[in-house]
């Protein structure tokens, strides 16, 4: 038990900080994906498995190159890489001495934990940025027909 919420409280630092960090930086070095795909990350986000495989999914998925979806392909390229830094960082909380399996199945519980983590972060900060993008757009757009024509 005791372990176990060293973990936690290990998690919960790294979420705070490193994680966080990561996850502000990954959101603005790229293109925010839209409501849909944030929502998916977040449900596949429960298991490591689930996102990996969702994740995975969507970088093979043969998106348009032009439109509002163009950049998708290099975001999940990107977003798996970063997935996988975290299961090789989730390494470090796996005892040593263990078989295999048993290596690989908490090794896959504690990526899960710190992806969970990250994929919030990642999806509140690509929610603000959009929503930042949204009234900057909106500032700049005429609010009316009859405030058209006074400028006009």
């Amino acid at each position: 038990m005791n372990l176990l919420r060293e973990v936690r409280e290990r998690i919960g630092l790294l979420s705070d900080g490193v994680l966080y960090e990561r996850a502000i930086e990954f959101a603005r070095r790229h293109e925010p994906v839209d409501g849909a795909q944030l929502n998916g990350l977040l449900q596949y986000a429960q298991e490591w498995r689930d996102l990996m495989q969702f994740v995975d999914k969507q970088r093979k998925r043969a998106w348009p190159q032009s439109g509002r979806t163009g950049h998708y392909k290099h975001f999940y390229d990107d977003l798996y890489e970063a997935l996988r830094q975290l299961e090789r960082d989730a390494a470090e909380f796996v005892p040593a001495g263990l078989a295999r399996h048993e290596q690989q199945a908490q090794t896959a519980i504690y990526a899960g934990l710190l992806a969970r983590e990250f994929v919030q972060h990642l999806v509140t900060e690509a929610q603000l940025v959009r929503a930042i993008g949204n009234i900057k757009h909106a500032d700049a757009a005429p609010t009316s027909r009859r405030h058209q024509r006074r400028e006009g």
